[in-house]
């Protein structure tokens, strides 16, 4: 997928099977923006919109959760 521009903002991001895991296990160093995103990250809203949600979130803790394989 491409994370950046109009199609990271518009990407409708699903957890993974290891994104998943991770939340049970908390067993990666996240950081805290990071962390919440993956706990409420789903497909009913576009990526943009899920940063917002989230205080101090990024773009980059997006594309850290991508890079990771915890959201496709």
């Amino acid at each position: 997928m491409n994370t950046d521009g109009r199609g990271f903002a518009t990407a409708r991001l699903t957890k993974t099977e290891a994104g998943r895991t991770e939340i049970q296990r908390k067993s990666l160093p996240l950081s805290r923006p990071a962390r919440n995103l993956l706990l409420i990250v789903d497909a009913s809203r576009p990526a943009q919109e899920w940063l917002g949600l989230v205080q101090g979130a990024t773009a980059a803790d997006l594309q850290e959760l991508l890079r990771q394989g915890m959201v496709s």
